[in-house]
């Protein structure tokens, strides 16, 4: 499998997943929130990250949206928000220091 295919085959599932979680996310907590993220979606971003390390920014960066997006939906943010300091929040790391941390 080629390096955008490897990046663009979980997005689909993420994004879906990502709008279940946001349907039932007026009856969860945000530690509940936090698991369910974590467990459907981060879990598909960091299969496999050896393959992005030194990927082009143009394929991290379809990664980073759907990282963006998760940490909205656990902190009820809008989308044109500021997100740096969401993710220092969380204390998670941008995908491509994400695959630098974990694989090389």
């Amino acid at each position: 499998m080629s390096t955008k295919k490897h990046v663009n085959s979980p997005r689909p599932s993420c994004y879906a997943q990502i709008l279940n979680i946001a349907r039932i996310r007026p009856l969860l907590n945000t530690e509940a929130t936090k698991s369910l993220v974590h467990s459907l979606i981060t879990s598909r971003l960091d299969f496999c990250n050896s393959l992005l390390c030194g990927a082009a920014e143009s394929l991290t960066s379809k990664l980073q949206q759907i990282h963006n997006t998760a940490a909205r939906l656990i902190t009820r943010t809008r989308k044109y928000d500021y997100i740096t300091p969401l993710l220092k929040e969380l204390h998670w790391l941008p995908v491509k220091y994400r695959s630098a941390r974990y694989s090389c």
